[in-house]
């Protein structure tokens, strides 16, 4: 039997995250700055390659509107004389100077040739034309600065302006350096910014393909699972930017901001609802992959049921990666965890511990079972749970990853509920679909999913949860006490709290 309840408003439309896109290039910023690297490189490379050194011979024209090359004097003349400067620059690089310079000239080329090779300009507001010959030779380009310098009143004669005069006023010579070439710079930054496009449209692109949960809309639609509550990230911020470890993963503490809280209380309500409906005391809390947030979950889930009033047993059966007593804070050397009451060598009433900081029941333990899926499915743990249920008014059990080992589906066939972690943009829906498959198979039934780690903004949850708590953005939330199979956690614990077990632990 499904839990029905709908969290979602029926409103529907076409959503355009561009933060999320924002966020993708974001985090992909170091391929990014190494593609526009690499297509530096390849740039220059290339201009190296095909680098030809170039020479260029120039020569400069005065034109005057005076035939006898006379001074201009006045500001008509001058004017005069600019004006004229125009037909002169189209005639110094027309085809009849072209013609007679490759016609004059002792290497073999065409007038095409010669035309490529000269570039003729007029000085800003002056008389004067500049002409630059450019050849990859600088005999080349000296001789036909030379032609030109020989030949050019004859074309200009041909044209038939005699009433004006030109005449060189800078002579060609023989260059005796290669041109500048920029070539390498140009080619560079074409290089980077074709290469940082192309990544970023396949970074984008992998993305929209990614065949994950990337709203609430997929886990309804794609998973057919409801939604108990939308985790936003979370944590504290100015730990999280001096690389200090991310303490605030409780309900319990003062900084994890208002939705977490609230959202912690929102599940709570929905579990003691379907409890009270159905007649649930024990539920497993599990994941399809590695590092969604799973641990945490169940923690908070039992801590918000133990706040209201609730006698709840916590049991950490990831017995190949416990992690319930490092979110705890309860040091490894108190007490013995499920692995030894199912061996024998602990009673269930010696291994539960209480803690009175935040009201609850834990039976954690810290050592690494390699045969868990074999401790597992002993008997001795259908017993447990039975007697669990008897004493407690829930029973919490954290599993680890469904979809990595099969410890959670052999679990929960002791359970009456499972409650399944999904963190965004996370683990493809396939392997989600196999989890909740195996826990379909197990008998238990599947409540509905938490998910986890939502970005505040993005849009992917539709006003489900939108208290905003500014103050705090994402720190380590989710992954710090993840499954992570052969990591080490890295946290600094200490003893603070005061437990009573056994037979002291008495159910209020």
């Amino acid at each position: 039997m499904r839990y029905s309840e709908n969290v979602m408003p029926d409103q529907k439309g076409i959503e355009i995250n561009i933060f999320k896109t924002f966020r993708v290039l974001l985090k992909c910023w170091w391929i990014i700055l190494l593609t526009a690297v690499v297509g530096m490189c390849l740039g220059v490379s290339y201009a190296k390659l095909t680098e030809t050194p170039l020479y260029s011979s120039s020569l400069a024209f005065v034109v005057s509107n005076k035939s006898d090359g006379g001074e201009a004097y006045s500001s008509n003349d001058i004017a005069a004389s600019i004006k004229m400067a125009n037909t002169y620059k189209y005639i110094l690089s027309g085809k009849s100077l072209c013609k007679l310079v490759a016609e004059k000239s002792s290497f073999e080329t065409t007038s095409e040739k010669v035309a490529k090779a000269i570039n003729v300009n007029i000085v800003t507001d002056s008389n004067i034309i500049e002409m630059v010959v450019t050849t990859e030779n600088k005999n080349t380009a000296f001789e036909i600065a030379r032609i030109i310098e020989t030949n050019y009143k004859t074309i200009i004669e041909q044209a038939g302006f005699s009433d004006s005069t030109l005449y060189v006023c800078e002579k060609p010579e023989v260059a005796q350096v290669p041109n500048a070439d920029n070539s390498a710079t140009k080619y560079a930054l074409i290089g980077m910014f074709a290469f940082v496009f192309i990544c970023m449209v396949v970074v984008i692109v992998i993305d929209y393909l990614k065949d994950t949960i990337q709203g609430v809309e997929d886990i309804q639609n794609k998973l057919n699972i409801n939604v108990l509550g939308v985790i936003t990230q979370t944590g504290d911020l100015k730990a999280a930017r001096k690389g200090l470890p991310n303490r605030g993963l409780l309900i319990s503490e003062k900084n994890v901001g208002f939705s977490f809280i609230e959202t912690f209380k929102a599940i709570r309500t929905k579990i003691e609802s379907i409890s009270s409906k159905n007649g649930y005391k024990t539920f497993v809390v599990s994941s399809a992959g590695e590092n969604e947030g799973k641990t945490t979950i169940a923690v908070n889930v039992a801590i918000a049921l133990a706040q209201n009033g609730r006698s709840v047993l916590l049991i950490d059966a990831d017995l190949r990666k416990p992690a319930v007593n490092k979110i705890l804070n309860i040091p490894s050397s108190k007490g013995k965890g499920l692995q030894d009451v199912i061996n024998g060598t602990v009673s269930i009433e010696a291994s539960i511990k209480y803690i009175e900081k935040y009201k609850l029941f834990v039976l954690a333990g810290s050592a690494n079972a390699e045969n868990s899926a074999e401790l597992l499915s002993m008997p001795q743990v259908e017993t447990l749970i039975k007697t669990a249920e008897k004493e407690f008014d829930f029973v919490i059990i954290d599993t680890a990853p469904a979809s990595v080992v099969t410890d959670a589906s052999v679990i929960a066939k002791s359970a009456d509920a499972v409650i399944l972690v999904v963190r965004d943009d996370s683990i493809p829906i396939n392997r989600i679909k196999m989890a909740i498959s195996d826990f379909s198979g197990s008998g238990a039934d599947i409540i509905g999913c938490v998910y986890n780690n939502v970005s505040y903004g993005s849009g992917r949850f539709y006003g489900a949860y939108r208290y905003a708590s500014r103050k705090y953005e994402y720190g380590n939330y989710g992954s710090s006490y993840g499954y992570g199979y052969g990591k080490k956690y890295g946290y600094g614990y200490g003893y603070g709290d005061s437990y009573s077990s056994g037979t002291d632990a008495k159910k209020k």
